[in-house]
């Protein structure tokens, strides 16, 4: 527990910080007003299998930097509205993004549900890498109605479903670069609302992979 003022420093050397259950009930993690986690100056490492019942405060994780969400048995819950450098879910549980977030890398879910309530409506995860579902990963349905993915990342990006959907309510990547966005094979991409492709680049704006994309109303696409 973090209080009002509470500071976590991992410092500059690379460092693994490891929150997991224990034997009686779970680890927890809260703070608020000006409650700082600070994982700048190395590739450190965060393994969280813990619960978080709010933070409310600062979090960087750096340039380089990993958050690793993990946890069998009992529903997970990513810290909500946060910036992350590489975010990986993993695990057999329903994981849920409790708020708006951004992933200057890539978004690996490992054999895990995402999943975004009703009551989190309107999100947008904003990701400058890739994002990867292995191991059985999935989508929830519930995606369509509650979370959008903005890819905004200059450099080239690629979803792998491995034969898992993407799912999402709106899809919108803008790209000034010379670099696209591309599906896996095995990918398809399914979007209740609106696809925006918007790449002014002179390479390839987008490649398809021989999936299925399935688009409920407007698709915006210049460039």
């Amino acid at each position: 527990c973090m209080g009002s003022i509470g500071r976590v420093f991992f410092g500059s050397a690379p460092s693994v910080l490891i929150l997991t259950n224990l034997a009686y009930g779970s680890t927890s993690l809260s703070g608020n007003g000006t409650s700082l986690i600070d994982m700048t100056g190395a590739p450190h490492i965060f393994k969280i299998g813990a619960e978080f019942p709010g933070f409310t405060g600062q979090f960087n994780a750096g340039n380089e930097s990993t958050v690793n969400y993990y946890r069998s048995g009992g529903s997970q819950y990513v810290i909500t509205g946060l910036t992350y450098q590489n975010l990986n879910i993993n695990g057999t549980d329903s994981k849920i993004l409790l708020g708006s977030t951004q992933i200057n890398g890539d978004w690996n879910i490992d054999g895990s549900t995402v999943a975004v309530s009703a009551e989190q409506a309107n999100i947008t995860a904003t990701f400058a890498g890739d994002i990867n579902l292995s191991a059985g990963a999935t989508m929830s349905a519930n995606c369509f109605d509650n979370l959008s993915l903005l890819s905004t990342a200059q450099n080239a990006q690629t979803l792998r479903g491995n034969s898992n959907t993407i799912r999402c309510f709106n899809f919108t990547s803008h790209k000034s670069g010379s670099n696209g966005l591309s599906l896996a094979a095995s990918t398809p991409l399914v979007i209740k609302n609106d696809l925006s492709w918007k790449h002014s680049g002179t390479g390839g704006i987008f490649a398809d992979g021989g999936n299925t994309i399935s688009l409920g109303d407007d698709a915006f696409i210049t460039g």
